[in-house]
């Protein structure tokens, strides 16, 4: 790259846009469970917990309770291997599915069981 541009209003126009960004409580719980195709009871209960703390967090911070969507994902990897993915629950999808679609588009195959 031989030349970059930086525009003189540069800090504004960034500040600018931080303020239009939506405000985001992300936790997590380490969990260690084999999926089978849905989320355990454990699981939906650790979901739940979450979802609530997300809430409280939020509404400390004074965001009001209609305004507040919550995003579900679980944290995937195919047994024996490092590599996990965040996965986001989807209306129409299983998170199999969409951990399988995600990881097919990463590394360019899937595993299967033999």
């Amino acid at each position: 790259m031989s030349e970059v541009y930086v525009h003189r209003y540069g800090g504004v126009l960034s500040a600018f846009g931080l303020s239009l960004a939506d405000i985001v409580h992300e936790d997590q719980v380490p969990t260690a469970e084999v999926y089978n195709g849905c989320v355990s009871d454990v699981g939906r209960e650790r979901l739940a917990m979450l979802k609530e703390r997300a809430i409280v967090a939020l509404t400390e911070q004074g965001y009001s309770k209609d305004k507040i969507s919550i995003e579900e994902f679980l944290n995937l990897r195919y047994d024996g291997t490092d590599a996990s993915i965040m996965i986001k629950q989807q209306e129409n999808t299983s998170f199999s599915e969409a951990f399988e679609a995600v990881y097919r588009r990463e590394f360019g195959f899937i595993l299967v069981s033999v």
